[in-house]
């Protein structure tokens, strides 16, 4: 794993969305420490976006739970949801720094509809993905009910960066994955 910073920056993304309550327990592990299915899918410098794509075999889409923006930053906390079959790949959240894209590419993201991954091959926007930490969380209510999980479950997790060509941080993003992945066989 890399030298992470503290785990408030880590977790940034997903605790602003958690304001008044404290985030579920959080236990950052290495990348082998997570089950084979979720490592796949978390432990790669790719954009979850086109990794889930192909995972499954379908577009993603974007169905938001809550937003915020001001002049700088648009932040919200989000389902990954396969187009076709409607199943939800992840749950996570996003910081993104608006003044580092297009006019057109920030139109695009405030519609909501398609993932900051779409978005970035869409507008031929130069990135890199740059995990910075592996975790695994006890979900709770919150996670439990965007997840239609009727009981706690570890899931499993990234803390990761999209970083631009001149090095600035587009977006800081925490995606969990739902524990139907880990009993999927053909990863």
């Amino acid at each position: 794993m890399h030298a992470t910073p503290d785990t408030a920056t880590l977790l940034k993304p997903l605790a602003d969305f958690y304001t008044g309550r404290a985030l579920p327990k959080v236990q950052f592990i290495e990348a082998a420490r997570m089950p084979w299915a979720s490592r796949q899918l978390l432990d790669h410098p790719n954009d979850m976006t086109s990794t889930l794509q192909r995972f499954h075999g379908e577009e993603i889409r974007v169905h938001v739970l809550e937003s915020r923006h001001d002049d700088a930053c648009y932040a919200r906390e989000v389902l990954l949801v396969t187009r076709d079959t409607r199943r939800t790949v992840e749950f996570g959240a996003i910081d993104i720094r608006l003044e580092l894209f297009p006019a057109s590419a920030q139109r695009e993201i405030f519609r909501a509809q398609i993932p900051l991954g779409t978005i970035l091959r869409s507008f031929r926007i130069d990135y890199v993905s740059n995990p910075r930490a592996f975790f695994q969380i006890e979900s709770d209510d919150v996670m439990n009910a965007a997840l239609t999980l009727s009981h706690t479950h570890t899931l499993y997790g990234r803390c990761n960066e999209i970083i631009n060509k001149e090095g600035q941080i587009l977006a800081g993003i925490v995606e969990i994955l739902p524990p139907a992945i880990n009993r999927r066989q053909n990863v």
